[in-house]
């Protein structure tokens, strides 16, 4: 189980996340919403361990299966990322190396983590590429970073993680640069995923939360606003941003929904 036991962090000058109590257990997929600029990939690079020196603890604690990790320092949180856990990041292109192929990264990334040759290694890989619906599996091997975009460098982090059959995963709006078809290739992945781990899901698709997420937490300003089903937040909502999220779905409810478009007919 991640534990995280109120837990503070921010600048010099402002906090940006406050007292946050959250835990993520194997076998469930919590959710985590809220506006822009609320804090919520703040706290997933917190646990994570890769926010930058600006940033600093003022007080909390975050476990990993009993392990304190807010202490680490940056080489020992790379021993534990990976297979103990990992994260999908909103922007990946920042997270990946231009001058590698994706076949020479997880290649590199399966040998190293799984103790595989090179042939099974490759084997993985394309295993879970198309499994992501990434079918053109030759191309997308041969590609580097630069070469793929924001949708595509995404389900390569999922597929590595899958692949790695990491315990936790931090995934930050891992749908948002995906079309229909391949936002349901993910869901069915996450579901399949959480049968052995544990995951936490930034998103601001309601719809993605509602199917998948049992628990779903609200961020405003830094702090946890209330937690629930998507029904129970939204019968009650407690922000701006959940109430226009909830007239966005009455609208949806009021109309015809193209599920082959994922847009109202017109």
């Amino acid at each position: 189980m991640i534990e995280i036991k109120n837990l503070t962090v921010g600048t010099n000058q402002k906090k940006i996340i406050k007292e946050i109590n959250l835990n993520i257990s194997k076998g469930e997929i919590v959710g985590l919403t809220g506006k822009s600029g609320s804090g919520k990939s703040t706290l997933l690079k917190t646990i994570f361990g890769i926010n930058n020196s600006n940033f600093k603890k003022y007080n909390g604690d975050i476990f990993i299966d009993s392990l304190n990790t807010t202490d680490l320092s940056n080489r020992e949180i790379r021993k534990i990322s990976g297979r103990k856990i990992g994260y999908i990041p909103q922007n990946p292109m920042s997270a990946f190396d231009t001058r590698y192929t994706t076949e020479k990264l997880m290649i590199e990334i399966f040998t190293d983590r799984l103790n595989v040759s090179k042939r099974d290694a490759k084997s993985i890989a394309v295993e879970k590429l198309k499994q992501l619906g990434l079918n053109d599996t030759d191309r997308i091997l041969s590609s580097n970073s630069n070469e793929l975009s924001g949708g595509q460098l995404q389900r390569i982090t999922c597929a590595i993680l899958t692949g790695l059959n990491t315990d936790y995963i931090l995934a930050d709006e891992p749908t948002s640069a995906l079309d229909f078809e391949n936002t349901k290739i993910l869901v069915n992945e996450l579901k399949k995923f959480k049968e052995s781990s544990g995951i936490l899901l930034i998103s601001h698709d309601i719809d993605v939360l509602e199917e998948i997420c049992e628990q779903v937490y609200v961020m405003e300003d830094g702090e946890i606003i209330g937690n629930g089903s998507i029904s129970s937040i939204l019968s009650e909502p407690k922000s701006e941003f959940m109430k226009q999220i909830k007239k966005m779905r009455k609208l949806k409810d009021d109309r015809t929904w193209n599920t082959e478009k994922y847009c109202f007919k017109a």
